[in-house]
């Protein structure tokens, strides 16, 4: 999955790729998909949005939440 593509090329890439914190970001509804990504490894991150019935076309209220996972995070190589 992307996941573990950006891992690998994280690994194996010079430069700024391999200082970094390899992360996977997403913004869902918590209703519906937040048990699904909780359960793959993701954690809430900042606050809770509660929308109203009628956003987006919604017949009910319904929250977002962003979550995060990190993938990988990768010690800085000293400069030689």
């Amino acid at each position: 999955m992307i996941d573990r593509e950006l891992v690998q090329r994280a690994k194996s890439a010079p430069g700024e790729w391999s200082k970094r914190t390899v992360q996977l970001w997403l913004h869902t509804v918590d209703e519906v998909n937040g048990p699904y990504w909780r359960k793959k490894g993701f954690r809430d991150v900042g606050e809770k949005h509660i929308l109203p019935k009628g956003v987006w076309n919604k017949e009910l209220d319904f929250t977002l939440v962003e979550m995060r996972r990190v993938c990988i995070e990768l010690p800085e190589l000293s400069s030689p």
